[in-house]
């Protein structure tokens, strides 16, 4: 199903869900600021194994990303990056070329640098398309996919179009296969498309293997299987979920040194904000149970690991639901005040889809405790900020259009472009087999002319 032509409703659903998802909270959180050394690999590396091709590229071109990351120096990098476009300039390879923009791209991705210095990916496209290598080609709409500046249902788009090349390929030659998944689901998730979602995710947790392979990439894919079977009402299986991110980490606190992807020492930031998102989980699927008693506690819990670590949006969405376990209990003075703090919070974020629950929220207690002044006042808020949501929703809508027309374009450009060469090159062949016959028929008659000629020098 295309995401652009979803109708309106679930459109804009979906850009609430985005809003809300507690999983780009832990990308931003966790994956940023990688412990910094020096640069490994030398430029002579560098060259070496990203000019290999064949199914073992991927491979090859994984290691030096993440000698990338684990080994970040600024310093050590702007060198290998010179050293290679001067080894380009003496040799052109156009492989070699479009590899070494990936690196650049994925460096100040790492770094951040991306959001001042563009580097625009798209047009590698024509390039790994002339190329005729699909894995590379399914590498670049990955890489696309983490464009900060696409939209949801760009990175949606790109990253279907890469996991389906590598799956044709074979899951085996991506060794990052479970984070293609796991981006899909994501999107899916956040376009409400959650039987979609949770069929990614599944096979994302499947291609991951054990959890200490990458026991953030486990509990990021657990959340969101829990988050997503809430929205189809299956609330017991949305607890598990959390449940089960929750027993990891109690695993990970004991034995964290069988653990892989540089969480082998111990990490105490992740193992405290989880355990506050997993118990933050397990007491939404019990308010969902109208089990408001036993949510507090968790919810709670999740408040305060929330607060201490600063995820505005993750506790204005735990204020949110221990303001509707109040509301429940008939305590509107506390329900409102929660509201409020919560609204503070998803302001602070900003976290659209939560200010839209909190404001909502506080319309309908100062209703129901006849306070219509004050209630008119945050229904002109609510208004401003669905029209804002709305907003959003169409120029996101514009984007994915144009963007889409683009690459369509880019396609049809490379069809075009290689039809034009076979016709030249069709012709090219004619010529030259009708030039060849023509000096066959010609050697073949002056051959019968001398034979003549001979004959009636004999007689």
């Amino acid at each position: 199903m295309n995401p652009i032509y979803l109708n309106k409703r679930k459109i804009v659903r979906s850009k609430l869900q985005q809003q809300y998802s507690t999983i780009f909270i832990v990308v931003f959180t966790l994956c940023i600021g990688s412990v910094l050394h020096a640069q490994k690999m030398s430029s002579t590396e560098l060259i070496q194994k990203r000019q290999i091709t064949g199914l073992e590229q991927t491979t090859a071109a994984e290691k030096t990303y993440t000698d990338l990351k684990t080994e970040y120096n600024p310093q050590a990098l702007a060198k290998n990056i010179s050293e290679v476009k001067a080894y380009l300039e003496q040799h052109p390879d156009t492989r070699l070329s479009i590899r070494l923009t990936m690196y650049e791209f994925l460096s100040k991705f790492e770094s951040g640098e991306e959001r001042e210095t563009e580097i625009d990916i798209s047009r590698l496209f024509i390039e790994a398309e002339r190329l005729k290598d699909e894995q590379l080609l399914s590498e670049l709409y990955s890489l696309h996919s983490q464009d900060r500046k696409g939209t949801l249902e760009d990175r949606l788009f790109y990253i279907v179009q890469a996991i389906e090349i590598q799956e044709k390929i074979g899951a085996q030659y991506f060794p990052k296969f479970y984070l293609r998944l796991l981006s899909a689901g994501i999107s899916y998730y956040n376009l409400s498309l959650y039987n979609e979602s949770l069929s990614y995710t599944q096979k994302s947790l499947e291609n991951l293997g054990a959890p200490e392979k990458n026991i953030k990439i486990y509990i990021l894919n657990s959340d969101l299987i829990g988050a997503a079977s809430y929205e189809l009402g299956k609330v017991d299986q949305g607890i598990e979920a959390y449940e089960n991110i929750y027993k990891e980490l109690e695993k990970y606190a004991v034995n964290y040194k069988n653990y892989k992807e540089g969480y082998d020492t111990y990490d105490s930031k992740l193992y405290e904000i989880w355990t506050g998102i997993s118990e933050g989980g397990i007491g939404r699927g019990l308010v969902m149970q109208k089990k408001y008693e036993e949510a507090i506690p968790y919810l709670k819990h999740n408040i305060e690991k929330s607060e201490q670590h600063r995820l505005f949006g993750d506790l204005a969405k735990a204020q949110n639901l221990l303001a509707e376990v109040y509301e429940q209990q008939n305590s509107l003075d506390s329900a409102v005040l929660m509201r409020k703090k919560a609204y503070s919070n998803a302001s602070k974020a900003p976290r659209l889809r939560e200010l839209i629950v909190a404001t909502r929220g506080i319309e309908n207690l100062y209703i129901q405790q006849q306070r219509y002044d004050s209630a008119y006042f945050y229904s002109k808020k609510l208004h401003a900020f669905e029209s804002q949501s709305n907003q959003a929703i169409n120029n996101s809508m514009l984007l994915s259009v144009e963007s889409r027309l683009q690459h369509e374009k880019t396609q049809t450009a490379i069809s075009q472009a290689e039809s034009k060469a076979n016709r030249q090159k069709n012709i090219r062949n004619l010529i030259l087999a009708a030039s060849l016959l023509s000096l066959a028929l010609g050697g073949f008659f002056y051959y019968r002319y001398r034979q003549r000629q001979q004959i009636k020098i004999l007689k």
